[in-house]
This record gives structure tokens, C-alpha cells and sequence, in this order.
């Protein structure tokens, strides 16, 4: 195989496997009225709690402006909570509310349970090899690019 159709191979399975996850995840995104953003927002502030607008970005490689509209759009629809710090009254986090991520959570069950069972079908090994080779072409397209994955410039 030569280098156009490694590449144009790369290409496509990376296509399919976004469109694969993202049919995975659309059910659960429409049936909360949830765009991919938000529910990325969310998920994050579900499984690791309250965060600055700053710290999604960076967790989720994308910028703040893009964070801060999400989030004001998930506030207005009473999902999440902005807290102002009594310490430093500039420092802002989000966190969701509670009853929204016990509900995330348990849907997120049903979402892992079906990865789980492409996991279950593959050898310790196949499954480190895959994780590893998948590693290796995003810092190979990151260093390329002189950026890390969601634009951001690096140092």
C-alpha cells in the first residue's frame, strides 16, 4: 500500500468511525434535546464536576467562546449552574445539576455497555494495539498541523 491510500484508507476509517459514534450517541443527544456540544459539556461536568469555562475548553479541545455559549444556552435551560467563588468573585465554574446527571449517567451505562461489547470481541493485545496506533497518528497529525487536536497552537 503506498502512501496516498494509507492515507485515503486513515481517512475513511476515521469518517466511519465518527458517523458510528455519532449514530451511537445522536439517539441519546435527540432524546434529550442535546446537540453533540452540549452533551460533551455536560458529560464532562458529569463525570468530573464543577469546572471553569477555561478548564472545558482545554478538557475539550475547544475554545471558551464556544464553551461559554454552550454553557449559557444549557443555563437558560436550567441544566447547569454558573457559581460565582466567595473567595475570588471572578472565578466562575459550571456544574450540572443533579437530577440531569443521574439521568445522563445512567444513559451514558447503556451507550458504554454497547462499546463494550465491540471491546469483548477483541484480544487485550488487538485492543492496545489499536489504542496505541490510534495514539500515534493523532500526535503524527497534531505535530504536522504545529497544533493540538481542536486547533489550539502549541508551545
Amino acid at each position: 500500500m503506498n502512501g496516498h491510500e494509507f492515507i485515503d484508507e486513515i481517512t475513511a476509517l476515521m469518517r466511519k468511525m465518527r458517523q458510528i459514534s455519532h449514530c451511537m450517541h445522536s439517539n441519546f443527544y435527540k432524546a434529550m434535546d442535546l446537540s453533540p456540544s452540549q452533551a460533551y459539556v455536560i458529560r464532562c461536568l458529569s463525570r468530573h464536576g464543577p469546572k471553569r469555562i477555561s478548564e472545558l475548553g482545554s478538557e475539550l479541545n475547544m475554545p471558551d467562546s464556544n464553551i461559554s455559549a454552550i454553557c449559557r444556552r444549557l443555563e437558560n435551560r436550567d441544566l447547569i449552574e454558573r457559581e460565582r467563588s466567595v473567595d475570588d468573585q471572578r472565578v466562575v465554574t459550571v456544574s450540572v445539576k443533579p437530577e440531569l446527571k443521574e439521568a445522563f449517567m445512567s444513559a451514558e451505562k447503556e451507550i458504554i455497555g454497547k462499546f463494550s461489547i465491540l471491546a469483548d470481541t477483541l484480544s487485550e493485545q488487538e485492543r492496545e494495539s489499536i489504542l496505541g496506533a490510534m495514539h500515534k497518528l493523532i500526535d503524527a497529525f497534531s505535530e504536522d498541523r504545529g497544533s493540538k487536536p481542536g486547533g489550539k497552537v502549541s508551545e
